[in-house]
């Protein structure tokens, strides 16, 4: 599934809503992401960094005929424009007040090309971020016109990854990772053995945050399948609990979303991905006067990958 893309915290937390969007499941909600100062994009390719595999576990085959279910990569060079818009609504909880809900909404667009496939199998597609607009909060600074690459095998598992994030401020190279890292895992994994059409499986992902390690676990159902492609739904929850709990910052963050992929053969990236879900996060911060202060984030999304407005 497309969760939004991460949205870090502040550095100076009087400045945030108190947080910035965040992952998977905007759960950090900080609205304001500082803009970034330094250097254009970087000219040659981002090297790749090897990722970790999600482990999968087929929960129930599906209604015969069952084969193997695979993503069919587009001819090399095939290029796509895409749009990423989410919607979210954000509650801020200080010390158990509530604050107005705030209404937030992004649209980020890139253009992909399918560079190929290895002798091994693995396609490397190549991204270039587009045009930025957010209303509610600014967008961050300095990246349009940042790259990215990826390698992916034909069950839409990331194996390297690579993000140009040359001169970026901590904050805005945060929120790129993010971003690439939303498109990359545009696919549903897809489990090893055949299956048919009600087949369901689990994907179950360690993702490595700053905060500590979050454990997210997505139920795939397979809708239909044909010669052109596939729909799927799924739904995902995760969890972040740093152990133990340091004494201000995190303390919990949780994430509950569900979606649908369409996925046509040879196509970059999914046709269409539409996702719904709601995020809670809980620190402890220092207050002004010295003393901890509880804030709670309660982050609910809408989230819709197509083709951008005017692609061909």
């Amino acid at each position: 599934m497309l969760p939004p893309a991460p949205l870090r915290p502040l550095a100076r937390p009087a400045a945030r809503l108190a947080l910035v969007l965040a992952l998977g499941a905007a759960s950090a909600c900080d609205t304001e992401s500082a803009p970034s100062a330094g250097p254009a994009p970087g000219a040659g390719a981002p090297a790749l960094a090897p990722q970790p595999l999600p482990t999968v576990a087929l929960v129930r085959p599906g209604d015969p005929p069952l084969a193997p279910l695979r993503l069919v990569a587009p001819a090399p060079g095939a290029e796509r424009r895409v749009q990423v818009a989410s919607d979210f609504t954000v509650v801020l909880r200080q010390d158990g007040a509530a604050l107005p809900p705030r209404q937030l909404s992004e649209r980020r667009s890139a253009t992909v090309v399918h560079d190929g496939a290895d002798p091994a199998g693995l396609s490397t597609y190549a991204l270039v971020l587009g045009p930025q607009t957010r209303e509610g909060a600014p967008a961050p600074a300095g990246l349009e016109g940042r790259q990215a690459r990826w390698t992916l095998d034909d069950r839409g598992r990331v194996h390297g990854l690579g993000v140009d994030t040359t001169g970026l401020s901590p904050e805005a190279a945060a929120q790129l990772q993010s971003m690439v890292a939303a498109f990359s895992a545009s696919h549903a994994v897809l489990p090893d053995e055949p299956v048919g059409v009600g087949a369901q499986w689990t994907v179950t992902e360690t993702l490595d945050q700053p905060e500590g390690t979050e454990t997210r676990r997505t139920t795939w159902l397979l809708m239909s399948r044909d010669d052109q492609g596939m729909v799927l739904s799924g739904q995902t929850e995760g969890l972040l609990a740093p152990d133990p709990p340091a004494a201000t910052g995190l303390q919990r963050r949780s994430l509950r979303g569900e979606g649908r992929v369409a996925v046509m053969h040879g196509t970059v990236l999914p046709a269409r991905v539409d996702s719904r879900g709601h995020s809670a996060r809980e620190a402890v911060l220092t207050r002004p006067d010295g003393k901890p202060g509880a804030l709670a984030t309660e982050t609910r999304w809408t989230t819709v990958l197509e083709d951008a407005p005017g692609a061909p």
